[in-house]
């Protein structure tokens, strides 16, 4: 019996068009997924005019199975975490 894939930790930016500023933006997301193109497709499900994903494996599967990511003791961190999070 092969061994369930372990889930790694991706760094995605996605280039997208704003429709209601009208302009075109850059956002970024750390993503807990299996592969690249799951983690690609997950953060594609929250955007509609998406121009460019690129998605970049910052912990690997391989080493760890990641389940949460872990926060600096900064609470001006955490809020912005939570600020642009919360729409």
């Amino acid at each position: 019996m092969d061994e369930k894939k372990k889930k790694g930790l991706y760094l995605v930016t996605i280039e997208w068009y704003d429709e209601y500023k009208e302009e075109d933006r850059t956002s970024y997301a750390l993503v807990i997924a299996k592969s690249i193109s799951g983690a690609a497709k997950k953060v594609a499900k929250d955007f509609n005019y998406i121009s460019s994903i690129k998605v970049e494996e910052w912990i690997s599967g391989e080493l760890v199975d990641v389940n949460c990511i872990y926060i600096p003791d900064d609470w001006d961190v955490m809020r912005k975490l939570k600020d642009e999070n919360d729409y």
